[in-house]
């Protein structure tokens, strides 16, 4: 696929799957890329990195009322609005299916999650570090398939990353780390 930048000053509806290679939304000062324009699950897939420059935003569309999925391959930052739990019927699920050392970065002042599920190859050696600033998900928001989440966020947070008390399955391959004094999980 093709490198993707939504300049300033433009909206993008993705209406159809959508395959791409690295997707720049905005260019510091605005840009919106705008998941879903009816209720039909949409897919984005992004084979290289995902960036929301500041003053960009990366959402779905309130009126879909479905859950639409994103496949990030790559790195991930967020220095704008990433916001992909918008409301209780709007949402898009992220897949992190990258493999090695990735970062999950930025200071974004929203970074607003609905469903992660991890599939990074078949080793816990492949490894998303989360750095960004301003991290929220729905409780019970991770699945971790196969890969390592580093959780780095420098501030004060509690995650609930499994529902149910904690009786999702977490695969054999897949682990949570914990890499910060100020982040509890519950």
């Amino acid at each position: 696929g093709d490198n993707v930048i939504i300049a300033n000053g433009h909206t993008v509806v993705v209406n159809q799957h959508v395959t791409c290679n690295n997707l720049t939304v905005g260019q510091g000062v605005s840009g919106t890329l705008q998941i879903g324009n009816n209720n039909t699950i949409r897919v984005l897939e992004v084979h290289g990195n995902l960036t929301v420059n500041q003053g960009a935003s990366l959402v779905i569309n309130p009126a879909t009322n479905t859950t639409h999925r994103m496949l990030l391959h790559g790195n991930l930052t967020n220095n704008g609005t990433l916001d992909l739990n918008l409301d209780a019927n709007s949402k898009c699920d992220l897949h992190l299916i990258g493999t090695g050392m990735l970062p999950f970065r930025g200071s974004g002042s929203v970074n607003d999650y609905n469903r992660i599920i991890m599939n990074m190859g078949t080793s816990m050696a492949n490894t998303m570090e989360m750095t960004c600033t301003n991290f929220s998900a729905i409780n019970g928001f991770l699945s971790l398939r196969n890969g390592t989440l580093k959780v780095s966020i420098p501030s004060t947070l509690t995650l609930v990353p499994w529902a149910n008390g904690g009786t999702d399955t977490v695969y054999s391959k897949g682990k949570l780390w914990m890499n910060s004094p100020t982040i509890t999980a519950s």
